[in-house]
């Protein structure tokens, strides 16, 4: 069983989530800097302007806010320098910051945003904050922190387990703010946990990550205990291949 990276599906309403103080601070972030109207913004004349220098920085994926951030901000700072600002020039801004992506963060990027029959555009903000959601981690302000995944439980036990947390500590105001928090630290949880057990198969979690994200909760479940079985079977394979090697 091989879990591949979904093609044709949209990014996945993220609207029922109570947003960590995280997340408004980018929206706000990018909302200072590039969705201000062009003819707004105070232009010097030509021969002061310097020419605009190109992002230096891609980001690959990697579960690292600072990495992320450095990403995020020269991007910004060239939009800005380059008068890409304003609802009218969004489609460029995305198109543009995909071409600073690499690795599993340009994998989700073509699998979600750009997905083949895809005729839904995305706001710059809304990827950016997709990114944010899928690749990096953070605790939770005023929440307290879910349990973490325990290697050898199974997907049933642990989301029974984040169901347990939420109803004790970090009760919601509507039962589908607290079925949609769920979901995300579940999957977010189990991304980290497989990453940390399974270094190299980061592609392939994406991949389940990506798959999950829109699946219905019992379909999320069967696919995750399905990958967690072949990861941990493909993981033995390869303990035995070395071992043989090894012995000859």
């Amino acid at each position: 069983m091989l879990v591949q990276i979904a093609a044709g599906k949209h990014m996945s309403s993220d609207s029922d989530i109570p947003e960590s103080v995280h997340l408004k601070n980018y929206r706000d972030l990018i909302r200072r800097m590039v969705n201000e109207q062009p003819d707004t913004i105070s232009t010097p004349p030509d021969v002061l302007r310097p020419s605009p220098q190109h992002p230096s920085t891609y980001y690959d994926g990697t579960n690292d806010r600072a990495a992320f951030d450095r990403w995020l901000r020269a991007l910004l700072l060239y939009f800005r320098a380059s008068m890409m600002c304003g609802e009218v020039y969004d489609d460029l801004r995305v198109t543009t910051a995909a071409g600073y992506l690499e690795g599993i963060a340009r994998d989700w990027f073509f699998a979600r945003v750009a997905a083949p029959g895809s005729s839904v555009p995305y706001k710059f903000e809304e990827v950016v904050i997709g990114m944010v959601r899928v690749f990096v981690t953070f605790e939770s302000p005023g929440w307290s922190s879910p349990p973490n995944y325990t290697p050898g439980t199974t997907a049933r036990a642990f989301h029974f387990q984040l169901q347990y947390w939420n109803e004790t500590n970090n009760p919601t105001p509507t039962e589908a703010q607290g079925d949609a928090l769920i979901r995300h630290t579940f999957l977010q949880w189990m991304r980290k946990a497989m990453l940390e057990m399974y270094p190299g198969e980061d592609r392939f979690i994406t991949g389940w990550y990506t798959e999950c994200d829109r699946d219905s909760k019992e379909i999320m479940l069967d696919q995750t205990q399905s990958t967690l079985d072949w990861l941990r079977e493909k993981k033995q394979e390869d303990q035995e291949r070395k071992d043989g090697r090894d012995r000859r």
